[in-house]
C-alpha cells in the first residue's frame, strides 16, 4: 500500500488579490488618462490647422480684392480705389480690425473692435457668416508700410478651447504692382 502525503496547497490570500486589483487599476488609470491627453492634443491640433487656413484665408481675400481691382481697372488709380474699399479695415497704427467673409467678398468693420465669431456651415464644409457659429473669430489689420505703394496685411484667428484661448496670425506685404 502507498501513502500519499498531503500537500497544503497555496491559493491567492485576499491581501494578494487586493494588492493585484490594485496594481491593474493603477495600470488601467495610467492609460485612460494617456489617452484623454492625445484625444485633446488630436482636438488640438485640428483647431490649430483649421485657424491657420482661416488667418491665410483672411489674407487672400484682401490679396483677390487688390487683384479684382487691378483688373477691373489697371490704370494708375486702381490702387487708391482699392485702398478706399478696404478703408475699413486701413489704418496707420493697425487698430482698426474688420471681418472679411469669402461670399462676395466682403470686408466690413467689426463693432467696437471686437469682431463676432465666423460661422460655419456643415454641409458644405465652408467658415463665414450666416452660419450656425463656430469657435474661431477672425480679425483682420490693413497697415500701411512707408510709401504707401505696400501695404500690411494682418490676419489674427483665436479660439477658446477648454479654459484656454489661443491665437494664430497670419502676415502678408501686398505691393502695388500695377505703375
Amino acid at each position: 500500500m502507498k501513502f500519499f502525503k498531503f500537500k497544503k496547497e497555496s491559493g491567492f490570500t485576499l491581501v494578494e488579490t487586493l494588492v493585484a486589483i490594485a496594481i491593474f487599476a493603477t495600470a488601467i488609470t495610467g492609460l485612460i488618462v494617456i489617452s484623454g491627453r492625445g484625444i485633446n492634443d488630436n482636438v488640438f491640433v485640428k483647431n490649430k490647422l483649421t485657424a491657420s487656413y482661416l488667418a491665410q484665408e483672411g489674407v487672400e481675400i484682401i490679396r483677390m480684392m487688390r487683384d479684382n481691382a487691378a483688373l477691373a481697372n489697371p490704370s494708375s488709380d486702381y490702387w487708391e480705389n482699392f485702398i478706399n474699399n478696404i478703408d475699413v479695415c486701413y489704418s496707420p497704427d493697425g487698430t482698426d480690425v474688420c471681418w472679411v467673409d469669402p461670399a462676395g467678398p466682403s470686408i466690413g468693420p467689426c463693432d467696437n473692435q471686437i469682431c463676432e465669431n465666423l460661422g460655419y456651415d456643415e454641409y458644405t464644409g465652408i467658415y463665414g457668416y450666416g452660419f450656425e457659429e463656430s469657435i474661431f473669430n477672425r480679425e483682420v489689420r490693413v497697415v500701411p508700410v512707408e510709401d504707401y505703394e505696400e501695404i500690411l496685411i494682418i490676419s489674427d484667428v483665436s479660439w477658446t478651447q477648454g479654459s484656454n484661448t489661443y491665437k494664430t496670425s497670419y502676415q502678408y506685404n501686398l505691393l502695388n504692382w500695377v505703375y
